[in-house]
């Protein structure tokens, strides 16, 4: 993670799981066998960070600040084969600042002024593209979650010092906002008292009912019920300090349509 973190390359990985036609388990990629229906029928959770990208762009976003920059990075780093129109079109589902993960306001141009957009292209290309185009193809049953990050203000969440510091925005990390690998290092590892975030005591007791009862949902909890995951209404679980909710998995739709259509 930290040769991507540190690096100008960002996401262009060169360890992903290649296919070999006489592999036994991988004779072709896994957006090919996920298509076609190869892969296990059994119980799934799984998700995401809200903003998978912005820790692998912040050194391209220092050196990438023009529309023609962030084509050339796309184009030379991730796909030499790529047409024009494609990388005009990816642009347009892809504003500069509006649309990327990451909240807006003051920080839109930090550390660049396309830094938002990298982000965005990057954290939906590698992990919620990927997601979305195996839940499309998945046969059992899944529960999909988004984490948010927020200083966890457990002991002050019903006073009026907790409401005002939420309602700025200042419990937010900068720059990075709910960044990638956040909920592995300081939630499942409880690096965070469970008696000080609810994210740690809500995810560590959610993972633990599943791997259980095949079902986030034992979890002996007062939060809301998990409900499965259904390609139409695509009802997912958003982890917040302040309480779960319920949320629909359909922000930048289009964008990654566009980025699976075009594999």
């Amino acid at each position: 993670v930290g040769f991507f973190v540190g690096s100008y390359h960002g996401l262009s990985l060169p360890w992903l799981p290649r296919p070999s036609p006489n592999d036994k388990y991988l004779p072709e990629s896994p957006d090919i066998l996920t298509a076609s229906g190869k892969i296990a029928n059994v119980p799934l959770m799984m998700g995401d960070m809200r903003d998978e990208g912005t820790l692998f762009s912040v050194i391209a976003g220092l050196n990438t600040t023009t529309d023609a920059e962030v084509k050339d990075f796309f184009k030379t780093l991730f796909w030499p084969n790529v047409t024009e129109a494609q990388l005009d079109r990816l642009l347009e589902l892809y504003p500069r600042t509006a649309g990327s993960p990451y909240g807006g306001g003051l920080l839109d141009s930090v550390p660049g002024p396309q830094y938002k957009r990298i982000a965005a292209i990057q954290g939906d290309f590698v992990f919620e593209s990927c997601r979305r185009q195996l839940y499309a193809n998945f046969p059992g049953p899944i529960w999909n979650y988004q984490t948010e990050i927020t200083l966890p203000l457990s002991i002050l969440d019903d006073s009026i010092v907790g409401e005002l510091l939420g309602n700025t925005g200042l419990t937010t990390p900068p720059i990075l906002g709910s960044f990638h690998a956040f909920d592995a290092l300081f939630y499942l590892f409880e690096t965070i008292p469970a008696a000080v975030s609810h994210n740690v005591l809500n995810i560590m007791s959610t993972v633990v009912s599943f791997v259980n009862h095949q079902d986030p949902n034992h979890n002996g909890l007062n939060i809301p019920n998990w409900p499965q995951y259904d390609r139409t209404a695509k009802k997912s679980y958003q982890f917040r300090e302040s309480g779960p909710k319920i949320i629909t998995d359909d922000y930048r739709q289009e964008a990654m349509d566009f980025m699976n259509n075009n594999a």
